[in-house]
């Protein structure tokens, strides 16, 4: 596979209804084939009950900003599964640098915010004392 700027952002998996590792591209997490998905995460082991229920899946499911932390390495990633034919493909997006960046900016705008509310405050105080 042609290496690309996307190619170490999303990783593919393949998986059964049982969470057996059928395929993977190593993207972002190092997975071994016949591995159980599973186990990797606690977030995994919420699919289980999902792909048990194969008849009645979604075609696509969408979990945003999931934070994982896996093999001592840190993921903030959408979370996509995908229902297919004899499989289910789960697709990891990191966005790992978006998310902490918007928090980043998010916390900028909070300080901000209770600084203002706190010098209104404050001046609200020195008027009822006058």
């Amino acid at each position: 596979m042609e290496k690309n700027s996307f190619s170490n952002k999303i990783q593919l998996i393949q998986i059964n209804k049982f969470g057996e590792i059928l395929r993977t591209d190593n993207a972002l997490i190092e997975l071994k084939k016949g591995g159980n998905i599973f186990l990797l995460h606690p977030f995994f082991e919420c699919l289980k009950e999902i792909v048990k229920e194969d008849a009645n899946v979604p075609k696509n499911i969408a979990f945003p900003c999931i934070l994982m932390d896996v093999n001592n390495e840190k993921f903030i990633c959408d979370i996509t599964l995908k229902k297919e034919r004899d499989f289910f493909v789960i697709l990891l997006f990191n966005f790992s640098k978006h998310y902490q960046e918007v928090h980043q900016e998010t916390q900028e705008k909070n300080r901000f915010m209770l600084k203002e509310q706190s010098h209104k405050f404050e001046n609200r105080m020195k008027k009822k004392k006058d």
